[in-house]
């Protein structure tokens, strides 16, 4: 119990500053409050969490990250400047109208990598790459493989913690290349 309270802790601020970076994303552009867009994205990710669409949230964040990557590059190679105009902008400085309501929780959940830590642990467990699982009972959030492992010989289960590595580092390779 005592592991769980901090994480609980770091989980509800970190899932805090990713709804209010939602809400203020969405506020930009469409009508209502930032509030209003902020409870929507934590009710419609408790959805998802409740129902273990894990491997939709996945692909789909898997292919959000391509096209954030291609139209990064794209957006790059239209609007570079001269190279005397990149090396001015490079010099640190604060604007004059900072609202620090909408920038600290981009601050605090994407340059931090906050919420990647938080669940860092929790999806390679899930995945059935972590030995997190290992003496645990199953239960039904445990993977199949994971949970055949638990029940298995010696042998076998080496050939699964060899399937297991193996597989996460197919897994590291791809979000490496990713950026």
């Amino acid at each position: 119990m005592g592991d769980f309270v901090p994480q609980l802790l770091a989980a509800g601020i970190g899932i805090a500053g990713l709804a209010a970076v939602v809400g203020s994303a969405l506020g930009e552009f469409l009508p209502g409050s930032n509030t209003l867009y902020a409870i929507g994205m934590v009710v419609f990710s408790t959805l998802f969490t409740a129902t273990g669409r894990y491997s939709l949230i996945e692909s789909f964040s898997r292919l959000m990250a391509l096209a954030l990557m291609v139209m990064a590059i794209v957006t790059a190679a239209i609007v570079f400047p001269a190279p005397q105009k990149v090396a001015q902008g490079l010099m640190p400085g604060v604007p004059d109208n900072l609202d620090l309501y909408v920038v600290l929780p981009w601050v605090g959940t994407i340059l931090a990598g906050s919420m990647g830590i938080v669940w860092f642990g929790y999806w390679t467990a899930t995945r059935g790459f972590g030995g997190g699982l290992q003496g645990r009972e199953p239960d039904d959030e445990v993977p199949e493989a994971s949970r055949n492992e638990l029940q298995g010989t010696e042998s076998e289960a080496m050939d699964t913690r060899l399937a297991n590595a193996q597989g996460w580092i197919r897994v590291m390779t791809k979000t490496a290349a990713l950026g």
